[in-house]
């Protein structure tokens, strides 16, 4: 039985953005965080939100729109922890999809097709975006013991390195894929979700 389950990062520090930038409104004033966990949420059976264990501020934001939510001690030290912890606090998947909460102008179209594309190519999926590799990435079940063993502020690119024609690629003209929230500027970038 297939059981994707998503897993949305938001254990960052928001150095940058000079605040917590995943409890920042967008211009339709719903927070960063809650948007990107809302598209995701509907092309996958589970949702996990990863934060980190000092910022009781984002957990309680995911926590009060009920969302479940998994505290990672090491975040502080790489998203490669935030993620292995992800990984770890959930069983029974066959695939996940790993997002990241700064990223709210995903298509939801461009994240069910991923999801397709995963489950039916049981590879490791990745959308493109003019060239450029985008989030989210899924994983087959397959992948589990290396990404229980990451480390570091690469997240999941060295496994995606070493896949090899063990990915699938798949092209979009979906923004959104390549367009996180940096800076306070950023929340005023166009909305790709009607692509």
């Amino acid at each position: 039985m297939t059981k994707v389950v998503g897993v949305l990062l938001a254990a960052g520090k928001s150095s940058r953005f000079g605040a917590n930038k995943i409890l920042a409104s967008l211009p339709d004033s719903v927070p960063i965080g809650i948007r990107s966990a809302e598209t995701l949420k509907k092309c996958v059976d589970d949702l996990l939100v990863v934060v980190d264990s000092e910022n009781t501020a984002t957990r309680s934001l995911f926590v009060d729109h009920g969302y479940d939510v998994a505290v990672s001690q090491n975040s502080g030290f790489g998203m490669g922890y935030s993620l292995s912890h992800g990984i770890a606090a959930n069983s029974g998947a066959t695939h996940w999809i790993i997002a990241l909460a700064d990223m709210p102008y995903l298509s939801l179209s461009t994240i069910c097709k991923l999801r397709d594309f995963l489950v039916t190519s049981n590879q490791i999926t990745v959308p493109v975006f003019e060239g450029r590799l985008g989030h989210p990435v899924g994983f087959p079940v397959r992948y589990r013991d290396e990404l229980l063993r990451l480390t570091g502020d690469n997240g999941a690119r060295s496994v995606l390195d070493r896949s090899g024609a063990d990915t699938f690629f798949f092209m979009t003209c979906d923004l959104g894929v390549v367009k996180d929230i940096d800076v306070r500027s950023d929340l005023f970038g166009s909305d790709s979700s009607t692509q």
